[in-house]
């Protein structure tokens, strides 16, 4: 994944506690199902304001995505170490793309959302279908909120 310079304080906290989570829960890598709990759990965050506005519970899909965690496989044994995995690297990747489309400099927790929405079929996408979260839909109200302003 790339540096974390290109991240803003919201996403590298978000991810840092994707990671963290992964550890506690014992799960071998860090998915894109970590990343969006911790993502939708930053109530003075800029993705639950955009869920609220478009009238998406911000309750719901966290129970969703903590329902998905637990289905998640573990490992168990000393020197385990969490790694990202494939999907969040996916996603990571179109974060930065998303961002640029935008004209942003830095990578915040809009673009790890957008991405998601994105990155095609997956359990990830299933969820966020199940509760009518579309990319379009969020991108505008987004635009909306952010008024012009970019992350510079």
């Amino acid at each position: 994944m790339s540096d974390i310079e290109k991240m803003t304080q919201k996403s590298q906290e978000a991810m840092q506690a994707a990671a963290k989570l992964a550890e506690e829960r014992h799960h071998s890598a860090v998915e894109t199902e970590h990343l969006m709990l911790e993502v939708l759990r930053q109530e003075d965050g800029i993705v639950p304001r955009v869920l609220a506005r478009m009238d998406i519970p911000v309750r719901d899909l966290t129970q969703d995505f903590e329902a998905r965690l637990r289905a998640l496989p573990t490992v168990t044994g000393s020197g385990v170490r969490v790694v990202a995995g494939a999907g969040l690297q996916r996603v990571f990747g179109e974060a930065e793309k998303v961002a640029k489309s935008m004209g942003d400099a830095y990578i915040s927790t809009e673009h790890f959302l957008l991405a998601a929405l994105r990155a095609g079929p997956s359990d990830v996408q299933k969820i966020f279908d199940r509760r009518g979260l579309r990319a379009e839909p969020f991108q505008t109200m987004l635009s909306e909120l952010r008024g012009g302003q970019k992350i510079m």
